[in-house]
């Protein structure tokens, strides 16, 4: 089991990340191709959306050791308009913690009490740990649902944390954000088999 000292570290790396993530690149503007594979931890891990989902260019942070970004529909990340046939309205942060910093993964009531939001439901498989949250999802998008998941699993011995936000009343912030986030993880694990690209 995770010591609750490095948890609750690494968890407030992931919160101080989430929020100063637009400091700098917010002036660019610029808006770019869609990127839709990175990587993080100096090139240590790659990360990928689902199909139809992108990199936001301008939260990728990396400190050589971790690092932290922000995936979304690509219509939102190359700044053109919604498409016909676009995929459903989201943004997942991805966090991974230095290499190291957790040898176990937490326990899902662990995961909820050091976020400090109220778990509505919890699990452990295969390697990820989801937690479903009834709080703090309207304060990562506008018109969020209040409810939303985060997610934690191990990948070549850094801890990765997954969080996802979706507008008011959608699916995705009830049952299906957990298939979102176990596809997501799938996709990262099947880029690292070989080591990042």
């Amino acid at each position: 089991m995770l010591p609750a000292y490095c948890l609750a570290c690494l968890l407030m790396a992931f919160a101080t990340a989430a929020r100063s993530q637009d400091a700098e690149m917010a002036a660019d503007g610029a808006h770019l191709f869609p990127l839709t594979q990175t990587t993080l931890a100096g090139g240590a891990i790659a990360i990928a959306g689902p199909a139809g989902y992108c990199i936001d260019r301008q939260t990728w942070r990396d400190d050589g050791e971790s690092g932290f970004v922000l995936i979304a529909p690509c219509t939102h990340t190359d700044g053109s308009d919604a498409r016909e046939g676009a995929v459903a309205p989201l943004v997942v942060s991805v966090t991974v913690g230095p290499p190291g910093a957790a040898a176990d993964l937490p326990e899902p009531a662990a995961l909820a009490e050091l976020a400090g939001m109220p778990l509505i439901a919890g699990q452990t498989r295969d390697g990820l740990v989801l937690v479903h949250l009834s709080d703090g999802g309207r304060s990562a998008i506008p018109d969020g649902d209040a409810r939303h998941w985060r997610g934690a699993f191990l990948q070549k011995g850094h801890l990765l944390g997954l969080a996802l936000y979706a507008p008011e009343g959608s699916a995705l912030a009830d049952a299906e954000g957990a298939a979102f986030l176990t596809a997501l993880r799938a996709r990262i694990e099947a880029l690292n088999r070989s080591g990042p690209r």
